[in-house]
């Protein structure tokens, strides 16, 4: 069994403004690296992409950036929904075929390499088009998506402190060796 997590990326060098906006929300906040923090949300958990994606939009709007939601199911489907300000600018799914198809998840779609870029402020639009693109396990697909995750969160240059990690699970004690506890915080 693999990971299953839903997580948001907020470009936003302030986690304290991060977790005013999320006020009376059920929800932890990273302390930001690369002028990005990652938020879990209790509400988001395991629920999916469908699921995060309102709450994307929300947090977005009101903090009038940009907001990556990702979800990783069972380390089988990586799909993510890109909000900037508000707008909902890129979509993907790893295997859109995942839950419907007997022929297999089929070839990743959506994602749009130079809007992850111009939301995060990376350059390599090449190598990020290449994490996105990669499919199955043969000829240097993906086996775990959870990689594909880390990989496109370095190639973004943005925090990756959720990659693999849960609200319940930090809840609990685990966090990114990075993080000290000092280093997660909730809304006031």
């Amino acid at each position: 069994m693999g990971h299953f997590y839903t997580n948001y990326t907020v470009r936003c060098p302030d986690h304290n403004k991060v977790a005013v906006a999320l006020s009376g929300r059920a929800a932890l906040i990273t302390v930001p690296k690369n002028n990005s923090v990652v938020v879990f949300d209790r509400d988001s958990d395991s629920q999916g992409i469908a699921a995060a994606d309102g709450f994307a939009e929300e947090l977005s709007r009101l903090l009038q950036c940009s907001v990556l939601a990702v979800s990783n199911h069972g380390d089988d489907v990586l799909s993510y929904v890109l909000y900037d300000s508000g707008r909902k600018v890129d979509e993907y799914c790893s295997a859109p075929d995942y839950f419907t198809s007997e022929d297999g998840p089929g070839d990743p779609k959506g994602g749009d390499a130079r809007a992850l870029c111009n939301a995060f402020g990376a350059r390599d639009e090449a190598v990020v088009e290449g994490i996105l693109r990669r499919s199955g396990e043969g000829a240097g697909g993906y086996i775990f998506e959870v990689d594909r995750h880390l990989d496109l969160a370095n190639a973004l240059g943005i925090a990756n402190y959720g990659v693999g990690f849960t609200f319940d699970g930090i809840f609990k004690g685990t966090r990114p060796v990075e993080l000290g506890r000092g280093d997660i915080i909730g809304p006031p």
